[in-house]
């Protein structure tokens, strides 16, 4: 065979080879775009989950305050146990059904007259103090939760494991306590609570965020 008939066969496979490629690049594209769409698609859904979170916990905390300061202004005949109980509900510390169990038909007065609490938290989703755990956590891996945003959230939970923690970091401020303190009654507080409580996220993610800064030498 010639070298101008190789080349001929040769220029022909290339022009194939060409084609073929034409066919397959739509498609290509076509999967990347639908990739991209999805991908959008889950993000976008994620931000609303998230959204409808931080809205049904606001809702919550609201009416949890509302008892709170409800007890505290003597509308109730409820003491200092019911509170730390209301304060681990909202730690995620305690779940839900068995709050209710022990307090749902006891009486209280929020400014409409006495109703039971069980009534005055109807329609609370029992899942929700998880869902905002599951949130930190999900913030502190994607750095988005600095070490004093998770001690905010700590401040201002109610339970004796919470305050606790907060008080060893304002130590450590306070140069009372070194950052290992800080570092293991984090780590303490984490396993006592659990994963799933709002007080083991947040106890969790502080005791990573530190250890990341004092790998780099720094304090909060």
């Amino acid at each position: 065979m010639s070298r101008i008939a190789v080349f001929g066969q040769m220029a022909s496979s290339i022009r194939e080879v060409g084609a073929a490629a034409r066919e397959v690049l739509p498609d290509l594209q076509a999967a990347q775009d639908q990739a991209a769409a999805t991908a959008d698609a889950v993000d976008q859904s994620a931000e609303r989950i998230r959204a409808r979170t931080n809205e049904v916990h606001a809702e919550t905390s609201t009416i949890l305050g509302q008892i709170s300061e409800a007890v505290r202004a003597g509308m109730s005949d409820f003491g200092a146990e019911f509170e730390m109980q209301l304060a681990a509900l909202e730690a995620g510390e305690k779940e839900v059904g068995e709050f209710m169990q022990i307090w749902g038909d006891a009486m209280i007065d929020l400014g409409q007259g006495n109703e039971t609490l069980r009534e005055a938290l109807k329609g609370m989703d029992p899942r929700q103090f998880e869902e905002r755990a599951q949130e930190i956590r999900r913030q502190v891996q994607d750095g988005q939760a600095s070490a004093e945003e998770l001690f905010e959230i700590l401040q201002g939970l109610g339970t004796a494991t919470a305050q606790n923690l907060a008080r060893v970091v304002a130590a450590l401020r306070d140069g009372k306590a070194t950052l290992d303190d800080v570092i293991a009654t984090a780590e303490q507080a984490a396993r006592e609570t659990g994963p799933d409580s709002v007080t083991g996220a947040a106890a969790e993610g502080l005791a990573e965020t530190l250890r990341e800064l004092g790998r780099e030498g720094l304090t909060p």
